[in-house]
């Protein structure tokens, strides 16, 4: 049997703003086989004030679905948070998603 590890990404990116978000969609033939089709989303997160995109991020489409689990998910927590009349005791719980190779 093969030991599960949980992986501590780190990170030394510096957060910033973004208060604008563009979604798009991409789909094309595969070059190898021109009967599958491969899709993407496209996210790119800009700040209105200087007028920069701050980030540009492509996922595959099950990417793109455990994101907006994930978003759905933290939203609830902070709502619930958020119409508490207290703080919360300890930090809201980062969530991940298990992802399987695909390729």
């Amino acid at each position: 049997m093969s030991e599960e590890k949980m992986v501590q990404l780190q990170t030394k990116l510096v957060p910033v703003h973004s208060d604008f978000v563009n979604i798009s969609t991409n789909v094309k033939m595969s070059q190898i086989d021109h009967s599958r089709k491969h899709g993407s989303v496209r996210l790119t997160f800009s700040d209105t004030m200087t007028g920069q995109v701050v980030a540009d991020v492509v996922l595959n489409p099950i990417t793109a679905e455990d994101v907006c689990k994930l978003i759905s998910k933290q939203l609830d927590d902070l709502h619930k948070a958020m119409k508490s009349k207290e703080l919360p005791k300890q930090k809201l719980k980062a969530d991940t998603t298990e992802q399987k190779y695909i390729g």
